[in-house]
């Protein structure tokens, strides 16, 4: 059975607490599958249906009308297959998001300044927090100042930013616990960068960054020889 303590350590985050509460009932699915009947299975789909319900998954929700009684034998292997699917895409997603590239570089209105300066701060409070080597600390700090200096400029370089989510996630893998009020507030900075315009749709047509050059210098006339004799 669960506890109220399995659900308050889920992630606030839907798609993150999706993956928990898969390996809490993929942990209970291989320890039982068939032993009586579809029990077990009925079980597992059950609880997805009601983490769908609560979590508002409109993927999951969709299969609440589907008629299960009688029918596991059918419903069961496509419904497992796409949900694990659906949990692959929000993996790859994540990792993608944190990949750099010559395109992260972006535009930041105001209000976007400000709220991600207010969630390096805090960034930087919960990394005070956790367990560190100082070098290790001192590394993550630097790199967090220098995506704040590009908070501040006209156009945003996000690769920095991208390279310290990275440090954080391969740390994640042993203390998730721990980490995770951080890379809570790292996700809510890496959705103010997929928000925000990147540099290249703003740079102006090719005709009319023609027509914003600046005129070419002209070199005046050779004077003639006649010209330079002293009279």
């Amino acid at each position: 059975m669960y506890t109220f303590e399995d659900f308050v350590k889920l992630p606030a985050d839907p798609d993150e607490a999706l993956e928990e509460f898969f390996k809490l009932q993929e942990a209970k699915l291989s320890k039982g599958v068939n032993a009586n009947g579809w029990e077990v299975e009925l079980d597992f789909v059950d609880a997805l249906m009601a983490f769908g319900e609560v979590y508002e998954i409109e993927w999951l929700n969709a299969y609440r009308n589907e008629p299960l009684e009688g029918h596991m034998g059918d419903f069961f292997p496509p419904f497992l297959r796409k949900t694990k699917q659906k949990i692959l895409t929000m993996q790859l997603r994540r990792a993608r998001r944190v990949k750099t590239g010559a395109e992260d570089i972006f535009v930041l209105d105001v209000p976007a300044k400000i709220k991600i300066r207010k969630l390096v701060e805090a960034i930087k409070d919960n990394l005070g927090e956790l367990t560190f080597s100082e070098s290790k600390r001192a590394a993550l700090y630097s790199k967090l100042n220098v995506f704040a200096a590009e908070v501040d400029q006209n156009l945003t370089r996000a690769e920095v930013f991208k390279s310290f989510a990275m440090d954080v996630f391969r740390a994640c893998k042993t203390t998730s616990e721990e980490f995770k009020p951080l890379w809570e507030r790292i996700d809510r900075v890496l959705d103010w960068l997929d928000k925000a315009e990147k540099w290249t749709n703003v740079l102006p047509p090719a005709e009319e960054k023609k027509a914003l050059e600046a005129p070419k210098k002209t070199l005046a006339t050779p004077s003639s020889k006649s010209d330079n004799v002293k009279e």
